[in-house]
């Protein structure tokens, strides 16, 4: 597995071409994906809703992929009882976004954060359709493309930047709950 560091001062690493499905299987995921938003009433934006049914379960590897990569980078790392393997989503296109978003973290649910970008539309530069990270006043912001997996720690505040396009921009967001470990990759 190759993983690279997006930025010098930034504890995230990012593994291109991660779990990357054919085009008849990324068109049903996407329509899985826009499913489980319905059926989660979640048509506003601003909110993730959770994959609670999946196809020829994807999602499930996807999942399992993620936590292996992370077994690999961070040897050492113990999950916690607590941990769940939930696969949860973030959708957003030009009709459908909140106004402005917010820096967050996830320090209350995880230890390790992922982003995989099931689709990514060609419209999305740095301005619009990115995520940016916030790390003692400073700001980084990386455009994704289709099927990279980005891994950063539970502390890293971060948002996206909306996407003005009719098309979707679809992220599976993954977490995992494990004791606090050194984690050589991510010193910044």
């Amino acid at each position: 597995m190759h993983y690279k560091k997006p930025s010098a001062g930034f504890p995230i690493l990012l593994i291109e071409n991660f779990c990357v499905p054919d085009a008849d299987l990324k068109a049903r995921l996407m329509e899985v994906v826009l499913e489980n938003r319905q059926r989660n009433r979640r048509m506003e934006a601003g909110f993730n809703f959770q994959i609670d049914r999946d196809y020829k379960h994807f999602f499930r590897i996807l999942y399992n992929n993620f936590l292996k990569c992370s077994f690999e980078i961070f040897p050492g790392i113990r999950l916690l009882p607590t941990n769940s393997a939930n696969v949860w989503s973030y959708v957003s296109n030009g009709d459908d976004h909140a106004p402005d978003d917010f820096f967050h973290n996830h320090l209350r649910s995880a230890t390790i954060n992922a982003v995989y970008y099931l689709n990514v539309p060609s419209s999305a530069t740095l301005e619009n359709g990115s995520i940016s990270f916030l790390l003692r006043d400073n700001t980084f912001a990386y455009k994704p493309n289709n099927f990279d997996l980005l891994l950063f720690p539970s502390y890293l505040d971060h948002k996206i930047s909306y996407l003005d396009d009719s098309d979707y921009r679809v992220s599976i967001n993954m977490e995992i709950l494990c004791e606090k470990v050194h984690m050589d990759g991510w010193q910044a």
